[in-house]
């Protein structure tokens, strides 16, 4: 395993635990990401985006899970919110993601940056076709 796929799967498990864990210090979270010098380049790649990843697995959305998005969105110096990855065939934004996991207060966070509702993803789908396509039960 590479150092980067090593540094990538380190700072998932990482947010994951703070994500899941009420008690979490962000401060120590902070720290730790400052200690290990993390750069979007090498943890972002064609198949994962940390801020998709990050709200994606936000169980309940509170200010923890709020300050931690800031963060990674300020610290990783994200040029452009509007961006698709493509995970397993499913074209995802931030702010799809934020939507369809229904959390708003993430959604309106990633409006103030400057993402667009209106978007169309690399699949050529904006957010209503992207939540019938990927979201709805087909009858």
């Amino acid at each position: 395993m590479s150092n980067i796929v090593k540094k990538r799967k380190l700072l998932r498990d990482k947010i994951t635990k703070y994500l899941s864990n009420d008690k979490s210090n962000f401060e120590d979270f902070k720290s730790y990401f400052i200690d290990n010098d993390f750069i979007l380049s090498e943890i972002n790649n064609e198949k994962f985006d940390i801020l998709t990843f990050t709200i994606e697995n936000i169980k309940y959305e509170n200010e923890s899970a709020y300050s931690l998005i800031k963060f990674i969105y300020v610290e990783f110096e994200y040029k452009n919110i509007n961006y698709t990855i493509v995970i397993k065939d499913i074209p995802k934004t931030p702010l799809f993601s934020a939507i369809v996991r229904d959390k708003l207060n993430i959604a309106d966070y990633l409006l103030s940056l400057k993402a667009k509702i209106y978007y169309i993803n690399s699949k050529n789908l904006n957010i209503f076709e992207y939540i019938n396509e990927y979201y709805l039960e087909k009858k």
